[in-house]
């Protein structure tokens, strides 16, 4: 008979030719506990505050509302009879919202009260996207009924583009603007191009491949000044991509759809959605370490009965927000890393051969989020390994 350490030995180096996983996650329904007949969750904060829209069953009314640790926080039409959403949220628990009716007109809902934050020319506004100190930008409808980015940095102000939809904490703003081609002769064509603003200063990012006469736009940024969107190819797809330092990344896409980013976190991972050959239909994707996934592959049991999934954000502890449909309604959901016990690094809740196989098979690596990383340090080490044994056979 081996002993048990030729045993062990034998098993790590058979072990370390295995390839990492990607984190698993765990789904939870928003909807119960509301009030709402449906709901779709838009925003996360980084401390796990969400915000989104909800019918209430008994009036049917669309109400804004705020969740955090499992408490809803209804903070009802803010005084527009066509209802609320919340689109986005920060520690503080400041929302940027956009009330309807008649119009609609983006507001900045703190401390309890909401109140509009500015229009062009008495148009319409939405507010897209919040940093920390309760900025917002998005888009209105001017006089001419075209429609033009702005941002609301304390006092409200139009900018010369078609939309802004990301900011950061530095107030870096990113969105798109129309380029206008003209070939010389009769036609003349109107392409997005994607840009990011600092003060008065407007770069355009670029793109893909597809050139000048393609389109490109920008979702999202974060502190590091990392912007995710999509963009035209040279080959005509439409794939996300990772701007970084003047240089475009593509992600890619999966099973041959088009992909667009829509939300990208400090630790430079991206939520998005790829385009399928139904109208209206998505599925959501993560890319995180160099490789995106489908998000609904990353799910464990609590995944099942959930359809049509779309991601809206995701924060800097991997927590991703969206809506989707189970038992026939829309309900908003929260997607968190299931990792729950010590040394259970897949999160199915036993520390078995399956976590030594993770963390084995991420020896030596370094960085956030890693599979592997058991401890959260940033390094897969000996740390790890140790807690795996450590706890090696239990549950929880």
């Amino acid at each position: 008979m081996k002993s048990p350490v030729t045993l062990m030995v034998a098993t790590s180096v058979a072990l370390l030719t295995a390839p990492c996983r990607a984190q698993v996650y765990s789904i939870t329904d928003l909807q119960p506990g509301s009030g709402f007949a449906d709901a779709m969750a838009y925003g996360v904060s980084q401390n796990g505050k969400i915000t989104g829209a909800g019918t209430v069953t008994a009036t049917g009314e669309v109400h804004a509302f705020i969740y955090s640790n499992g408490v809803f926080q209804d903070l009802g039409m803010l005084g527009f009879p066509g209802g609320a959403y919340g689109m986005a949220v920060n520690n503080s628990g400041q929302v940027a919202a956009t009330g309807y009716g008649p119009g609609y007109q983006a507001l900045l809902y703190s401390n309890g009260h909401a109140a509009p934050i500015g229009n062009i020319d008495g148009g319409s506004t939405v507010g897209l996207a919040m940093n920390k100190y309760g900025h917002i930008v998005g888009r209105a409808r001017n006089g001419d009924g075209g429609y033009q980015g702005f941002s609301y940095l304390g006092s409200f102000d139009a900018l010369n583009v078609d939309v802004a939809r990301g900011i950061n904490d530095a107030d870096q703003i990113v969105g798109s603007f129309g380029f206008v081609w003209n070939t010389g002769g009769k036609f003349v064509y109107v392409f997005e191009h994607g840009f990011v603003m600092q003060g008065a200063t407007m770069t355009d990012i670029g793109d893909l491949g597809g050139g000048r006469a393609s389109n490109t736009e920008a979702y999202a940024i974060n502190n590091a000044g990392q912007i995710t969107g999509y963009s035209t190819r040279a080959d005509g797809a439409t794939h996300a991509f990772v701007w970084t330092n003047g240089a475009m990344t593509d992600l890619g896409a999966l099973g041959g759809y088009s992909s667009f980013g829509t939300s990208i976190n400090n630790r430079g991972e991206v939520i998005g959605n790829l385009g399928t050959s139904v109208y209206n239909a998505y599925i959501p994707f993560l890319y995180t370490h160099g490789a995106m996934h489908y998000l609904t592959d990353l799910l464990d049991a609590s995944g099942a009965g959930w359809s049509g999934l779309v991601a809206t954000q995701i924060n800097d502890s991997g927590w991703i927000v969206g809506y989707g449909t189970i038992n026939g309604a829309t309900h908003g959901f929260l997607a968190r890393p299931a990792s729950v016990c010590p040394g259970d690094a897949n999160g199915d809740n036993t520390v078995n051969f399956a976590d030594l196989n993770i963390v084995l098979g991420a020896f030596g690596m370094s960085g956030q989020g890693l599979p592997g990383d058991v401890n959260h340090d940033g390094v897969v080490n000996f740390t790890d390994l140790n807690i795996v044994l450590a706890y090696f056979g239990t549950g929880c």
